[in-house]
């Protein structure tokens, strides 16, 4: 079963104003919002443009404490605004859709979940079944090494096979 890919989402906070910035689950095809963080009616436009289920990068300020708060810490990552956001405008980022398409690429990078194709998927399964039946192998051929060890039956062909075994 394959895990559902998430969009992404990158915030700005300027002063007063937000600026958002949403990827598709592949990182593409960027889409804005901007409003007011300092109003009520403009924190529920936040949290009506934010996809459901999507993660969130955000500079730290009190109105990212209020969205860390409503969205859990499993939604939520945090960025001090001095120690990235800062370093990202003095790298050359400019604030408002560029800084937040760049935190959304950043969160993308960070949390890009990887999709296998049916092929893929069938191969691993064909691998696992031989690593399986190799591990069952050794298991029935350790449980008789026992039994002959155990016995006083065992031989050096026991004792190779003991060896192979471990090269397992």
């Amino acid at each position: 079963m394959q895990k559902q890919q998430l969009e992404k989402v990158g915030v700005d906070v300027i002063e007063n104003r937000y600026v958002m910035c949403v990827l598709n689950p592949w990182g593409k095809a960027p889409r804005y919002a901007r409003g007011r963080v300092d109003t009520p009616k403009g924190q529920e436009k936040f949290f009506a443009k934010l996809p459901s289920q999507s993660k969130v990068l955000m500079p730290s300020c009190d109105f990212s404490a209020m969205v860390y708060h409503r969205l859990g810490e499993d939604r939520v990552v945090l960025k001090d605004a001095q120690e990235y956001y800062m370093i990202w405008q003095e790298a050359g980022v400019k604030r408002g859709e560029p800084m937040a398409r760049f935190a959304a690429k950043i969160l993308f990078d960070l949390y890009q979940e990887t999709t296998l194709s049916e092929q893929e998927i069938r191969t691993l399964f064909a691998e696992q079944e031989v690593e399986l039946q190799r591990i069952k192998q050794i298991g029935e051929s350790a449980q008789a090494i026992i039994e002959n060890v155990l016995k006083n039956r065992a031989s050096g062909k026991d004792f190779k096979q003991a060896l192979k075994n471990l090269e397992f």
